[in-house]
């Protein structure tokens, strides 16, 4: 409570207790007595002036009424708090629905079926092998006007100076008759017509029967059969993307497997041919002439191989 308020609750009470003991008697009055209304006309002044800027008390809480029960309130609920509005949610995606599955049949029960067998490419062995490096060592050594043998540059040459011919040159020193052979150099041109050709010879009986596995420095290939002094190629062809052409060397490969004949060339096979005129003879190396009468060879590694 403030000063000024109780200010006027002494002044208020002073003059409250003067007006009763007017009023109330006790006493005699006096002459002079005081005017009630008076009073309390002067007593509304000046509480007027004490409580013009007091200060406006705040509302008093209600009191219950004696004897009866207090009034409960009945609480209202509080709003409800904002919710954050839901955000979109994503449409779910079309499932496929699974297809059908097949039902499955009956499996059929295999048959018996013959297990083909596979054709047994025969194992060889090497029996023979000669790079020409100790010079003459059982070959033709021979310089004539037909034929020249010599060994030049670690190597074995033959120059062929007949026309459309072949000159040949065998071992004699090894085992002499080979039925199912594989005969194998590396050869290259030195010198010559571009027709002619070198290769090797299987079978060889004499010089005017055996077969002849050449190739050409302009990409030609052929398997020849000597008979009685005739020389005929029984196939033939042109192939530069397995002869090396020029003087560019090549791999010769004769395979003489019963009645079969296979050429091999630098280890693709270009030639095949079934013949059974000869059975057997030695091998060795051969240089042909076919249009010009000058051709020759260089040749190095000469391998024989045999069947196990």
């Amino acid at each position: 409570m403030s000063v000024r308020f109780r200010k006027i609750t002494f002044v208020v009470s002073i003059l409250l207790v003067l007006s009763l003991t007017g009023c109330l008697g006790g006493a005699k009055a006096t002459p002079a007595a005081v005017d009630s209304a008076a009073i309390t006309q002067a007593a509304e002044t000046i509480i007027a002036g004490l409580t013009q800027n007091a200060p406006t008390a705040a509302p008093a809480t209600p009191v219950a009424a004696a004897g009866l029960p207090e009034a409960t309130a009945t609480l209202e609920p509080l709003p409800p708090t904002s919710t954050t509005a839901p955000t979109d949610t994503p449409l779910p995606t079309d499932t496929p629905l699974p297809t059908d599955t097949p039902i499955p049949t009956d499996t059929p029960t295999p048959t018996d079926t013959a297990t083909p067998v596979a054709t047994a490419t025969p194992a060889y062995r090497l029996a023979f092998f000669d790079d020409f490096a100790k010079g003459y060592s059982g070959w033709y050594k021979q310089d004539s006007e037909e034929v020249h043998f010599h060994f030049p540059q670690g190597g074995y040459a033959i120059e062929n100076r007949v026309v459309q011919d072949a000159v040949w040159s065998v071992r004699w020193d090894v085992e002499m008759m080979y039925h199912n052979v594989r005969v194998e150099v590396r050869g290259s041109r030195v010198k010559g017509s571009i027709d002619g050709y070198y290769g090797v010879v299987c079978r060889f009986a004499d010089g005017s029967n055996y077969y002849l596995f050449g190739v050409g420095s302009d990409g030609w290939y052929g398997i020849g059969k000597q008979k009685g002094g005739v020389l005929n190629f029984l196939v033939e062809g042109v192939d530069t993307s397995a002869v090396y052409t020029g003087n560019f060397p090549n791999l010769v490969r004769a395979d003489c497997i019963d009645d079969t004949l296979t050429l091999y060339v630098n280890g693709i096979k270009v030639a095949e041919v079934q013949d059974k005129d000869f059975s057997g003879g030695a091998v060795g190396l051969a240089v042909g002439t076919r249009k010009n009468p000058y051709y020759e060879a260089l040749f190095d590694d000469f391998s024989i191989y045999v069947p196990e």
